[in-house]
């Protein structure tokens, strides 16, 4: 501890400001753009597991909390730090890394201002939640990073992406893959042109 801080008192102040930034919905905004690691949308950043010590301290430490409320999420894998309310969600995707398409299982939602817990299960649906470009949730050093790359530049310049409202569940993706690849979407001239790869 004397090699990071000069005293317990001083590293226990540091500590609290720790606790007190991440509770603050500024603090965790600012954090959350800051990231190296994760895919940021308007909402939220989301991050493997694998690359949360990379993210800002403050991002960890608001994991912890809630860690600490709902205990460690059996198969969670991704993590969902929203950036403008106190909530973490975990996601399970157990094809992640397998399957550059991983469908989500469950959504475990921790609201650490209510104190309360919500699971999602989409174990049963036909169309649940599907993960693209999976490469970008990993830290820059993981070696799964470069293969997912690859594919999901391999799709970009296949058209598979021109429509991202279409692709975020199974059906809708499997709906674009027929969209490009399919004989009829030939027929109509709407045919994405896969590259070799």
């Amino acid at each position: 501890m004397r090699e990071f801080t000069r005293s317990y008192k001083v590293a226990r102040e540091r500590a609290d400001r720790l606790l007190l930034a991440s509770g603050n919905r500024d603090m965790i905004a600012l954090a959350v753009s800051a990231s190296p690691v994760g895919k940021q949308t308007p909402s939220a950043l989301y991050v493997h597991t694998d690359a949360l010590p990379y993210t800002p301290p403050v991002l960890r430490v608001l994991e912890g909390c809630a860690r600490t409320l709902v205990g460690t999420v059996p198969g969670a894998n991704i993590l969902k730090l929203h950036r403008d309310q106190p909530l973490v969600t975990y996601l399970s995707y157990p094809d992640f890394g397998h399957d550059p398409h991983p469908s989500m299982t469950t959504a475990t939602v921790v609201d650490l201002r209510s104190r309360s817990v919500d699971v999602h299960d989409y174990r049963r649906s036909s169309n649940p939640p599907l993960l693209h470009r999976t490469e970008e949730f990993l830290a820059a050093d993981d070696p799964r990073r470069e293969p997912l790359a690859k594919i999901s530049k391999t799709e970009v310049e296949a058209g598979l992406y021109e429509h991202p409202d279409r692709i975020g569940t199974r059906l809708g993706w499997l709906g674009e893959l027929q969209r490009c690849l399919g004989p009829e979407s030939n027929a109509a001239g709407d045919r994405c042109v896969l590259p070799e790869v």
